[in-house]
């Protein structure tokens, strides 16, 4: 998460510098937030149990990422489950959907997501060395057959790689700059923000993605909830307010600001500073039969006996795992999901919930 392309200009906003500026501004300097960005204390991996057991306040991983912690979060990642990143952030946000899951996933773990990254939909990478030893474009399912991609921690990555004939190979995104850049992985499945957020270094090994948005790319800022259960009432209000207020302007500046200006997707003529004229990358956007190919593949909807143990993992926090993942289906598809990014507002957020873990 350094600097620069997560900071609050950057590609990948994370919202961690424009936390620590809101916070200290806003409390007059009476609290100080220490960023460590680097991954010096803990990672995508191990940064969940370090919340858990207060080795730090507030730790940042994937939802993906952190089912290595907690198995249940991959019901989150079940493929196709969101249609849009818009209706992603609308679902998160939902009064029921903390009293569903989130509530008793901090009974059980004593975490709670404190704001998450601007939403995202992820892709599959192509490195260079893989498109160039063919003469087509990968656009469907049978292009890529055979290829090893690097993958996430969630099971749900696995599964579905596996259903498409893929090679899944478990890989942190440090390791996963070197092996695109050596040929030890074919490419990557993630969102475009990464790769264009590490200062370049995954743009300049790839040759193009496929946009299939088969999945939520969804970092998370997890904090522990008996350290803020112990803060003071203004203190607490204070982190609930700056922390809505950040995930809010996140989401709503995602689409036309950081897709479409920053990385320069989604637009027939993206600016000349974007992530994908500086790289010279290409995006595959697919059509509704190309798309269809990816959802027949691995999607809920035709495939939903692939991801059956997510679903029941849900039962260890109890939560019917089955019920829970067709509200989100249906929450995800409601009428009142925004239809503009710029529209979104936060619905419950998780200080109303507090009490309650």
């Amino acid at each position: 998460m350094s600097p620069p392309g997560s900071e609050w200009e950057g590609a990948q906003p994370s919202g961690h510098w424009e936390f620590e500026r809101r916070v200290e501004e806003q409390s007059d300097g009476r609290i100080q937030v220490d960023n460590v960005a680097e991954g010096q204390i803990c990672g995508e991996l191990d940064c969940p149990e370090s919340v858990r057991n207060q080795s730090v306040e507030i730790g940042s991983a994937s939802i993906g990422n952190s089912s290595a912690s907690f198995p249940m979060n991959d019901i989150w990642m079940i493929p196709y489950t969101f249609p849009s990143e818009i209706s992603l952030a609308y679902t998160l946000t939902q009064a029921e959907t903390y009293e569903q899951f989130w509530v008793p996933f901090a009974q059980e773990y004593g975490v709670i997501p404190l704001w998450y990254h601007a939403p995202a939909l992820r892709a599959i990478h192509i490195g260079v060395d893989r498109a160039d030893s063919t003469d087509y474009t990968h656009q469907v399912p049978s292009d890529v057959e055979g290829m090893d991609c690097r993958r996430t921690a969630s099971q749900v990555s696995g599964i579905a790689l596996n259903e498409l004939g893929m090679n899944p190979v478990s890989l942190s995104w440090a390791d996963a700059l070197q092996g695109l850049r050596s040929g030890t992985v074919d490419g990557a499945e993630a969102a475009a923000s990464p790769i264009c957020a590490y200062g370049g270094n995954n743009a300049e090994a790839l040759a193009s993605s496929i946009i299939n948005k088969w999945t939520i790319h969804n970092d998370t800022k997890w904090a522990n909830v008996e350290w803020l259960k112990s803060l003071s009432d203004e203190n607490l209000s204070l982190l609930a307010d700056v922390s809505k207020s950040v995930y809010e302007d996140l989401v709503q500046k995602n689409m036309d600001e950081i897709h479409q200006q920053r990385l320069g997707m989604y637009t027939d003529d993206p600016p000349e500073s974007s992530c994908t004229i500086e790289h010279d990358l290409e995006y595959n956007y697919l059509d509704d039969d190309q798309m269809q190919e990816w959802e027949a593949a691995i999607g809920y909807e035709d495939n939903l006996d692939l991801y059956s143990d997510i679903i029941g993992s849900a039962g260890q926090i109890g939560v019917d795992g089955e019920a829970f993942h067709e509200y989100l289906v249906d929450t995800a598809r409601e009428d009142s999901v925004p239809s503009s990014h710029s529209d979104f507002t936060v619905d419950a957020w998780w200080d109303e919930y507090l009490s309650e873990m």
